[in-house]
């Protein structure tokens, strides 16, 4: 069982990642990353019924860090201020690679509280 933290935290995170799923139609990857959020959100409607086991938040944030880790390269030698990341244009890749790994981060963040949390509950 959750605590009342928790579930309200879980319900908060579900309806970002729901957000974040309609805000991709545009994207020209959207498919990929709907199915990324799409994913993290079944995660939380799972968590908030007690029907998850935490293997599967292991497994979404294990697909966020390594997917993570194939875009820092190309971040780190191509992106090297912060001014664009918080104008509403996209200025170049390079703002949306970070701001890529910037969603996959708040997944990652989000699976592992909820892995931790339901391994804990199932001891």
């Amino acid at each position: 069982m959750q605590s009342r933290a928790l579930a309200i935290t879980n319900y908060f995170m579900l309806l970002v990642f729901l957000l974040c799923m309609v805000v991709q139609y545009n994207d020209p990857d959207s498919l990929i990353w709907m199915t990324m959020y799409g994913l993290a959100a079944i995660t939380c409607v799972l968590s908030i019924r007690d029907k998850i086991h935490f293997s599967i938040s292991i497994f979404i944030g294990f697909v966020g860090i390594v997917w993570a880790l194939t875009l820092l390269p190309d971040v780190i030698s191509s992106y090297s201020t912060t001014d664009n990341l918080f104008t509403w244009k996209m200025n170049d890749l390079g703002v949306e690679k970070v701001r890529e790994i910037g969603g996959l981060f708040i997944i990652i963040l989000w699976m592992s509280i909820l892995t931790l949390s339901n391994y804990l509950n199932q001891k």
